[in-house]
């Protein structure tokens, strides 16, 4: 497996629920599937994450990128990513500092997701495991909701 070291997606997002999602995606069907996504998981009262942008890339077959997240405890995160119509498979795959993996959604689908329920930093590795095409592109969005005691 090959890396590409462009990527660090902890940006601070100041818009409103929907715009994270809405603003930079280059494939409108990647901007719909994030968004089905944002209704699934609000019925569960998660909300898309005011904390960090929505990251849209494009990866070659085999290739991945790397994703560092600082996770605030108190909150309950459900990491997704989905991808163009060109990918049959992406997977997500999530560790702690110290490189250990902590959970992997290496399920054949274009729509994995990550639950996280402890705060601090982790790296995300977003693999695109089918793509058809030379590159494809994908997108990666953060939902959270606050966890009450």
């Amino acid at each position: 497996m090959k890396v590409i070291n462009n990527a660090f997606a902890a940006i601070i997002c100041s818009a409103t629920i929907l715009s994270p999602i809405a603003t930079f995606a280059r494939d409108g069907n990647i901007t719909a599937r994030l968004l089905g996504h944002s209704i699934a998981l609000g019925a569960d009262e998660y909300k898309v994450s005011q904390d960090y942008r929505v990251y849209y890339n494009w990866l070659s077959p085999n290739y991945y990128h790397k994703l560092t997240y600082d996770l605030r405890s108190r909150k309950s995160y459900i990491i997704t990513a989905t991808c163009d119509e060109n990918c049959s498979d992406i997977d997500l795959e999530i560790y702690d500092v110290n490189d250990n993996l902590i959970y992997a959604d290496k399920n054949a689908n274009k729509d994995p997701k990550i639950k996280m329920n402890k705060g601090g930093r982790y790296k995300l590795r977003v693999i695109m495991q089918g793509c058809r095409a030379s590159s494809c592109e994908y997108g990666v969005a953060v939902f959270d909701k606050q966890i009450v005691n």
